[in-house]
């Protein structure tokens, strides 16, 4: 069996105590160890003012990638404390080990190429899980309790509130006027980006602000956890809902005849998708798929965006689309609540099952960022959508970007087709005659 050799000294500096054992004298027990157990020592590695602690180590990462890559069987090191510092992480890196095929030797007995020490390791294991399972129990009970409390688990208070040791929210008065008028603006249409002004935040701090059920006097938690008396509100209900995403009275960000049908308009001679050129959608008569157009057409931009929309009205008006467009909203704006209270869940979870002594700083930092990503993700995709129930046909009327009421008009419409204009009628032949709507989720 070859192995590689590694070798860690936390303090160097120092030079004494339980933390610092001399490379030397370690390099003299894996050798002694090695010759006993009959396995060659191919390549040295030594990290020296480093932390047990930390998992995330250069040359430790190094050997067990050498180990996955099949360069060396395994790693052999003076005694179990210079591999690690923390139970769980050694557990972890043992079982990547050995998920490779390598094998952890310490030349204090523990030698996983054996079957008693696999044993150990597994029940070591298991003792660490049992563990983990028990935190999360506690923590659980915990949240409960706090929350019942009428408790706001979250690391800084929203704005509006400070929070009292072991109490609920209280009303900063000072700010609680500037929340207030912030929803009463939102209502009115005041867009994002001016109410990110008024409140000193970005346009995804105000987002969350306005959509933040904490200023109703709600307390929520894991778990579906939700207290909703559990301090003051700073807005009632009819005005946090005026104030959600899509349900303000904005003003229209953009007119008809800006190329909102973009990539939903073909032409009706060769089928392929028109494309827009100045102030017109245009088919230009041939490509390298289709090869020529026998039927080339072209139309206003501003006609046909301009129809398709009052066709649109109509149809939401008579509730045919709105019914069918309604169930669609409904399931996906509750599968993103469900993806943002997963997210959610995972970070606590994180933060209550692991410390820095357990992974190391860097490690354990790396761990909650991806998780406070994932809330951030989560939390856009659910903010991008409109809450159940409310009615769609206003929303292309809001503050929608291009983009935005691009992919709104995608919702209901699956194609717009456009036929060549005739010659004879060209220049008052009725948008109508020329064009063809095909809705999604008509029969």
């Amino acid at each position: 069996m070859q192995v590689d050799a590694y070798i860690r000294v936390s303090r160097v500096g120092g030079r004494g105590g339980d933390q610092f054992i001399a490379p030397e004298v370690q390099r003299e027990r894996i050798e002694t160890f090695a010759e006993q157990k009959g396995v060659e020592v191919i390549a040295w590695s030594e990290e020296l003012d480093m932390s047990g602690a930390r998992m995330t180590r250069p040359k430790l990462r190094r050997i067990i990638e050498r180990i996955k890559a099949g360069e060396t069987d395994g790693i052999v090191v003076a005694d179990r404390s210079r591999f690690a510092r923390s139970l769980i992480g050694a557990l972890e890196a043992m079982r990547e080990i050995e998920g490779a095929g390598g094998v952890f030797l310490a030349a204090d007995g523990f030698d996983t190429s054996t079957p008693e020490g696999r044993l150990a390791v597994n029940i070591l294991l298991s003792f660490a899980e049992w563990e983990l399972d028990r935190i999360r129990s506690n923590w659980r009970a915990a949240v409960t309790r706090a929350n019942a409390r009428g408790i706001h688990v979250s690391a800084v208070p929203p704005l509006g509130y400070t929070r009292e040791r072991g109490k609920g929210l209280v009303v900063d008065p000072k700010k609680a006027d500037l929340v207030r008028e912030a929803f009463r603006l939102r209502a009115d249409g005041v867009p994002w980006r001016k109410l990110a002004d008024v409140l000193g935040t970005s346009t995804s701090g105000a987002r969350d602000v306005i959509t933040n059920r904490a200023y109703l006097g709600e307390a929520r938690g894991q778990y579906g956890l939700r207290n909703p008396h559990a301090h003051e509100a700073l807005v009632d209900e009819e005005l946090w809902t005026r104030a959600q995403p899509g349900t303000a009275a904005a003003p229209k960000a953009q007119a008809a005849g800006v190329g909102m049908l973009r990539s939903l308009v073909r032409c009706a001679g060769c089928g392929l998708r028109m494309a827009v050129s100045g102030k017109r959608y245009v088919c230009f008569g041939h490509s390298s798929r289709g090869g020529q157009c026998p039927a080339p057409t072209a139309i206003s931009l501003a006609k046909l965006d301009t129809y398709v929309n009052d066709q649109l009205g109509e149809r939401l008006m008579s509730g045919e689309a709105q019914a069918w467009a309604a169930l669609q909203e409904d399931v996906a704006y509750h599968e993103a609540q469900n993806a943002l209270d997963h997210a959610r869940a995972e970070l606590a979870s994180y933060v209550a099952v692991t410390s820095v002594a357990d992974l190391g700083a860097d490690l354990f930092q790396s761990g909650v960022k991806a998780r406070q990503e994932a809330i951030e993700d989560a939390r856009r995709r659910l903010g991008e959508l409109p809450s159940p129930g409310r009615s769609v046909a206003g929303k292309l009327e809001s503050d929608l970007t291009i983009d935005d009421q691009r992919s709104e008009l995608a919702r209901f419409i699956d194609r717009v087709i456009v036929s060549k204009a005739d010659p004879a009628r060209k220049r008052w032949q009725p948008v109508a005659e020329r064009v063809e709507i095909r809705w999604r989720g008509a029969s």
